[in-house]
């Protein structure tokens, strides 16, 4: 905030009202004065069209007839109740989410951002699902600037959300450019300088990063030749001839971790990361939300730093390294590598978890035995191929985090906007 806003913020004079002080240009009003309240309807008799149909949970479908045409804030009558929603244009909404209309001295956008800071679970009213009614939403009061201040707020939050907006569409394309990549080094469709396939299709990470890398058929012949990169058959599909197929126990020791009895506190409470499914967040695990004692170790398997750790029982396919020594729950089987770097063996993980979930069956608590885990088979080059593929996979990790730690920012100061 500039200097020249505070020293303006300090100058006002407020007034006290039955919510607190409030500038004395500022008034308390009901959202029923400035407001009405409109039902949504059924949709299934309207045809397919280009107008959205909105629910609590956003876009539906999308019909041949309109319900609203207009700038309207949506908040749900039934169920999700606590989400407002801002559209513009023609809409329809089903039944159980309201739009707003007939405003009075009130400028649409900022009443949306008003919507958002209200705490609509507070107004429920019903003991099952959640529910607003129209009374409810009216009779609540909130404080409204003079309209031109409404705009003026109303815009600044909109640059702001803009720019998250834009932030989140980069972060997707970085995702989207990523899995690409990964795609390609992993099953060893294009090759990093200095691995064979330098003739016509190199790639260092600058240039992964700028190009999504559109995947080509590279196992024809003629592409081979080209590319100078020739392809052998194995029971995982086409590998380059310099690769091998390993399982998982041949690439490390596998163990499944274990806790210990929660009937003692002697055994929780410590500084020992115990590891659950929870504190999967990112790449790296060194912190956990819960911690064992000498006492505790006694009934797990201790596990050493840099294990990669994956979910083999319902939450199939989280993975992640050890930052730190560890022990971890039975859902968790760990692979200690011996040999082959773990970061390699970490994004093999994370590209193939969808092979890991079919693996799993389609059971009411999904499950890969250890012995199942230990036969899974990963492509792997010699170690100087995987570290240069695992450099090029952190350092799109490493830029994906800035931009995810930037928009966090934003949204923080974004949140500090609105309290002001």
């Amino acid at each position: 905030m500039r200097n020249g806003e505070l020293q303006s913020m300090k100058k006002a004079k407020f007034k006290m009202t039955e919510i607190g002080p409030i500038p004395e240009n500022w008034e308390v009003k009901r959202l029923g004065e400035v407001l009405t309240i409109g039902n949504g309807k059924d949709y299934k008799h309207l045809t397919s069209g280009t107008i959205p149909v909105y629910g609590t949970g956003g876009l539906m479908t999308y019909v041949n007839d309109w319900l609203y045409d207009g700038a309207t804030v949506c908040i749900g009558r039934k169920g999700t109740i606590d989400v407002p929603q801002y559209h513009e244009g023609k809409i329809w909404t089903v039944d159980t989410l309201y739009y707003t209309y007939d405003f009075k001295d009130v400028d649409i956008k900022f009443l949306y951002y008003l919507f958002l800071r209200i705490d609509w679970l507070s107004y429920n009213s019903a003991t099952g699902v959640p529910s607003l009614t129209a009374k409810a939403i009216c009779d609540i009061e909130v404080v409204l600037p003079p309209l031109a201040e409404q705009k003026a707020i109303a815009e600044a939050l909109s640059d702001v959300d803009e720019l998250l907006a834009a932030m989140t569409t980069l972060i997707e394309k970085k995702r989207a450019i990523k899995q690409g990549t990964m795609q390609e080094l992993l099953t060893g469709k294009k090759r990093l300088v200095g691995f064979k396939n330098f003739e016509s299709s190199c790639l260092c990470a600058s240039v992964l990063k700028k190009d999504a890398g559109v995947v080509e058929d590279g196992f024809n012949t003629e592409t081979q030749r080209r590319r100078g990169t020739e392809f052998k058959m194995t029971e995982i599909g086409p590998i380059p001839k310099d690769w091998e197929v390993k399982r998982v126990g041949d690439i490390g020791q596998v163990i499944t971790g274990s806790t210990p009895p929660r009937n003692n506190s002697a055994n929780w409470g410590g500084d020992f990361n115990w590891i659950s499914a929870k504190d999967f967040n990112g790449k790296y695990i060194s912190k956990t939300e819960e911690h064992i004692t000498e006492a505790g170790k006694r009934f797990c398997r201790l596990l050493p730093e840099n294990s990669v750790l994956v979910t083999c029982i319902a939450s199939i396919g989280l993975n992640a390294i050890a930052k730190k020594a560890c022990a971890t729950n039975q859902q968790i089987n760990a692979v200690v590598c011996r040999v082959d770097l773990p970061e390699y063996l970490y994004y093999q993980i994370c590209y193939r978890s969808g092979d890991l979930k079919i693996l799993a069956g389609q059971t009411a608590v999904p499950i890969i035995g250890k012995k199942q885990f230990e036969d899974v088979l990963i492509p792997v080059p010699t170690l100087a191929e995987q570290k240069a593929i695992a450099e090029v996979l952190s350092d799109m990790d490493a830029e994906i985090e800035a931009l995810e730690a930037k928009r966090a920012k934003y949204e923080s100061i974004k949140q500090s906007m609105m309290q002001e």
